[in-house]
């Protein structure tokens, strides 16, 4: 028996080797196999019998010891669809098992890989290269939210992103404290989207109103909604004013003169001299001089002196001229420029007339007013115009809202009588003041500052009656209803009643049918009539006009170091029917915000215009500064977008990414582990499914309770070593070759048994 037990036992070892070889073959064929596991081979030896004093020859199989949990070398590939697991766990995969209209079908069955090659097939699913499609968590398309309730295979099926709308818009800039004149309004222009996708544009405009306060107006062509209310006025402050007052008046210059007379007898070796200005101009007589005697000799002194005076005529500021024999008179250069003079003995002064120094006429007007208000008018008028000028000159200027500055409106005025040639004087600025200067002449203008003036007139009469005579008067309505045989006097009358006396004008009754009302120049006088009256105002005066619709944004002042230049109040007061809102909490730290609603024909759309925080510099600011600048400007909203590539991360979401900027997670690739993954059954394409010995599947988040990390845009490949497989090989075949020497021996040796019979 042991010989054919020997025989037995060494055809088991053939056949064992031969499943081991099997298995080298296995792993080296593939060896480049994506997500391959490779398989190891277990010998088992079977005991027939086996005692203290005798064994007789077994058997032994080889069986296959699976290698599902050891890692394959983790490699790089520019497929950016494809994952790879770090540690411990499997993909969850679909089969394919038919295809109805175009799509296809699945295998009910839950399959297993780590072969993570995955592309995207014509239909948008994510397929490795042995045609098994991806599973996943599905993601609520209205929460976000990962739904793990169940894995199905994952499709890119959502080509096209949904436009959104805007509704924030977050600006930071500065806001220069003291911009350069003329240079008052900024804007920003914010690209936005409306509730279809279609791009819109919204202005932010800025206007300095003032120190520390500047206006915010919000533009938004297209909306039916105002933001601010651009279409609606708001009365101004009605407190503007240009109070006059004169410096100086003109005084016309007077030339200084002074006659010099000579002696009656001309004595030769006589120094005859006159100092002007402290230089001295003489001559001495000679012998010649005195033998003219009389006139000669006074002449010929005479002649000398002017002589020489006029040759220093620029240099004394003094010329002279013959007035008779024995007379000459100095006369100043320029008339109103005086001169001193003194005389030798031998000669003397007769008719003098004194300098007169010129004055030129000066009047200042103080401009007063809120600043930023629209349509307010600064009139200046003259009359009784002297020094070749028309007699009379006014100018007005209006108000754009833009100035910024109370001297800005007054420089502006200024530049509309500088660039008058008719106007007789110069004006200049300093610090909200306006002041007329008489230009230079002969004669040097004059004029004088009318006050404010209107005439009001009440033509017709006698009245029907029922007929309705209003004067407005700065903002202040005055009516009369006539009644039948009503005069234009008893209409006046009437009208005088009730306008009474208002501080600071004038009311004058003129003739039968007008009334006149008069202000100190400079001061507010605005009238309108009805039609059933007439009015002609005009002199030095102001009016009101309108406050620009708008949000009224105050900054920090200098005296203030914790909020200077910071947002410390926005008000919509003066919104007039627009539809911006401000925030009720205005505490430091609070956001700073205006909301405003637009409609493009889709509905309303609130769109919130973040300015940064209340009293911190985070946002909109107002510091040192002569330009706007400008340091981000962002908003929400996106147009249609259309596929542009997926993406999946290390979490295991599967994004889609648009052409517009959006994306959208439509999956997430669990990992499934289990407890002895070796025990899983191997299936067709590097794939497993669960047997009862490897236990329940874990469908878990990557990297969390054990589950391996995800390796983006890599594969793992084969765990095979083909230096350990060529070593199992060389084992293999010579054990393989020992146990044919054995079935050999065998053989031989019962040969010789059988020879002993012969």
């Amino acid at each position: 028996m042991s010989l054919f037990g020997a025989m037995t036992t060494a055809i088991g070892g053939l056949t064992a080797q031969s499943r081991a070889l099997g298995h080298i073959s296995d792993n080296v064929a593939n060896s480049q196999t994506i997500g391959f596991k490779r398989i190891d081979t277990n010998f088992v030896s079977y005991v027939t019998n086996s005692t203290q004093r005798i064994h007789a020859p077994g058997s032994v199989v080889a069986r296959p010891d699976y290698t599902h949990n050891l890692q394959g070398t983790i490699e790089q590939t520019e497929n950016r669809t494809a994952l790879a697991i770090a540690g411990q766990g499997f993909f969850t995969v679909a089969a394919q098992n038919g295809e109805v209209n175009g799509q296809p079908t699945f295998d009910q069955r839950q399959f297993y890989t780590r072969a993570g090659d995955f592309t995207l097939d014509r239909n948008g699913y994510l397929v490795n290269s042995a045609g098994y499609f991806l599973q996943g968590w599905g993601v609520d398309p209205v929460t976000r939210q990962i739904d793990r309730s169940g894995v199905l295979p994952i499709r890119v099926s959502q080509l096209v992103s949904n436009p959104v709308a805007t509704s924030e818009i977050v600006l930071a800039a500065n806001l220069p404290a003291n911009p350069p004149e003329g240079q008052t309004t900024f804007t920003s222009i914010v690209p936005i989207y409306d509730a279809l996708g279609e791009a819109r544009s919204i202005s932010v405009q800025w206007t300095k109103a003032g120190s520390n306060n500047w206006r915010m107006d919000v533009l938004a062509p297209g909306s039916s909604l105002d933001p601010v209310g651009g279409a609606g006025t708001i009365p101004g402050f009605n407190d503007q004013q240009m109070n006059a007052f004169n410096v100086t008046g003109t005084v016309q210059p007077v030339q200084q003169t002074d006659d010099i007379d000579l002696p009656a007898t001309i004595v030769a070796g006589t120094v005859y001299s006159v100092t002007i200005n402290g230089i001295v101009v003489s001559y001495t007589a000679t012998a010649a001089d005195a033998a003219l005697g009389s006139p000669g000799g006074q002449q010929a002194v005479r002649n000398q002196l002017v002589s020489r005076i006029n040759t220093d005529s620029a240099t004394l500021g003094v010329s002279a001229v013959v007035v008779d024999d024995d007379t000459f008179q100095l006369r100043a250069v320029n008339a109103g420029t005086p001169y001193t003079l003194a005389t030798s003995s031998s000669l003397s002064v007769a008719a003098s007339v004194a300098n007169v120094t010129p004055s030129y006429q000066t009047d200042s007007f103080v401009l007063t007013g809120t600043v930023g208000e629209v349509g307010d008018t600064y009139s200046i008028s003259l009359s009784g115009i002297t020094g070749g000028f028309p007699a009379s000159r006014s100018w007005t200027y209006t108000t754009t809202g833009e100035e910024g500055s109370i001297n800005a409106i007054a420089n502006a005025l200024a530049a509309q009588i500088n660039s008058d040639p008719d106007s007789p004087a110069l004006a200049s600025v300093q610090g909200g003041i306006l002041t007329l200067t008489a230009k230079n002449g002969v004669p040097i203008p004059s004029w004088t500052v009318d006050g404010g003036q209107s005439s009001v007139t009440v033509p017709g009469g006698p009245f029907a009656g029922g007929e309705v005579f209003t004067v407005t008067l700065n903002g202040a309505d005055y009516t009369y209803t006539a009644l039948a045989g009503d005069t234009a006097t008893d209409v006046r009358d009437a009208l005088l009643t009730a306008i009474g006396t208002p501080t600071g004008i004038t009311v004058t009754p003129v003739g039968p049918d007008q009334f006149t009302l008069t202000t100190a120049a400079g001061a507010p006088l605005e009238v309108e009539v009805t039609p059933t009256l007439t009015a002609a105002t005009g002199g030095t005066r102001t009016t009101n006009g309108n406050i620009p619709p708008h949000i009224q944004v105050s900054f920090g002042a200098g005296g203030d170091p914790l909020r200077a230049g910071t947002i410390t109040a926005i008000s919509g007061a003066n919104v007039a029917g627009g539809t911006a809102t401000v925030p009720a909490n205005q505490l430091t730290g609070d956001p700073a915000y205006v909301d405003v609603v637009l409609n493009y024909g889709q509905g309303p759309q609130t769109v919130r215009i973040f300015l940064g925080s209340f009293g911190l510099a985070d946002g909109v600011t107002q510091f040192a500064g002569s330009d706007y600048a400008l340091r981000s400007l962002e908003q929400n909203g996106v147009p249609q977008g259309s596929f542009s590539s997926l993406a999946l991360n290390e979490t295991g979401d599967v994004v889609i990414n648009y052409d517009n900027g959006q994306s959208r997670t439509i999956a997430r690739v669990p990992v499934v582990t289990f407890n002895e993954a070796d025990k899983l059954e191997r299936i067709d394409g590097q794939a497993f499914m669960r047997t009862v010995e490897s236990g329940e599947a874990k469908v878990l988040d990557p990297g969390r309770d054990g589950a391996g990390k995800l390796v983006v845009g890599s594969v793992e490949r084969s765990n095979v070593d083909m230096a350990a497989e060529f070593s199992k090989l060389i084992v293999a075949q010579r054990a393989y070759t020992a146990n044919t020497r054995i079935v050999t021996a065998s053989d031989e040796m019962l040969l010789d048994t059988l020879n002993m019979k012969r």
